[in-house]
């Protein structure tokens, strides 16, 4: 642990330094927490950071959200915030097996770039059709599969019931345009992990994942309005 009692001390130690994690206070003497992070990315610095305050007004927030600061913590915070910030970032940080099943090539190409800007580390194998899932689901195994719904061999239905039949423990996104609805009555009794309606994004993804993987999800803080324009 290395500690920075300003925004400027903490703005050189990212420059010269590699770190896994930082938190940052957004009332620190001189340069601002929020300053010494927007500083910091555009020298390109990527680390995962969160930010504190104990007066978190919603347009700092906002700005953290833009800085991509992966979380904003009210002060004080208990301990379990802590350990659920450490949690995730132990699941950021390991390697996802996912498995993409699409009929569509062009599909299968724009939802892999997608999945690519994830936070996530993912890496992708990829399936045509229901029977080319299952046989890759038996050659190993996936931490996370991609399900579309209509496919022309078997559909995405059909699709689970043997990936579960193989492992029941199998996590599974299914995706659709389809109305979220619509799709999962046609699942009936199955477990879907979560749905993504498409077209979707990277930061769709990203709490699909959350969701996969039972990990927290950031912000979920109050934050104290704006005040009055004078």
């Amino acid at each position: 642990m290395i500690e920075a009692e300003d925004g400027e001390v903490c703005l050189k130690l990212l420059g010269e330094q590699r770190f896994d994690m930082a938190f940052l206070d957004v009332h620190m003497p001189g340069m601002t927490g929020i300053e010494a992070l927007c500083r910091a990315r555009q020298q390109g610095n990527q680390t995962f950071v969160v930010l504190m305050s104990g007066q978190p007004k919603s347009e700092i927030v906002e700005i953290a959200r833009k800085l991509e600061a992966y979380d904003f913590l009210a002060k004080p915070f208990p301990g379990g915030d802590l350990i659920a910030i450490f949690k995730t970032y132990e699941r950021l940080v390991q390697p996802v097996r996912a498995l993409l099943v699409d009929d569509s090539a062009t599909v299968r190409r724009v939802i892999s770039k997608i999945i690519d800007q994830s936070i996530f580390r993912v890496t992708m194998d990829e399936a045509g059709t229901g029977m080319q899932a299952v046989d890759l689901c038996d050659k190993g195994r996936y931490d996370v599969v991609f399900l579309d719904m209509n496919m022309p061999d078997i559909d995405g239905p059909q699709t689970l019931a043997r990936l579960r039949s193989k492992n029941p423990n199998v996590r599974v996104v299914v995706n659709s345009s389809e109305p979220e609805e619509n799709v999962l009555r046609r699942f009936g009794n199955q477990r879907v992990e979560i749905f993504l309606k498409k077209p979707f994004y990277p930061k769709d993804v990203d709490r699909a994942m959350r969701t996969v993987f039972d990990l927290p999800t950031p912000y979920r803080i109050e934050t104290a309005a704006p005040a009055p324009a004078a």
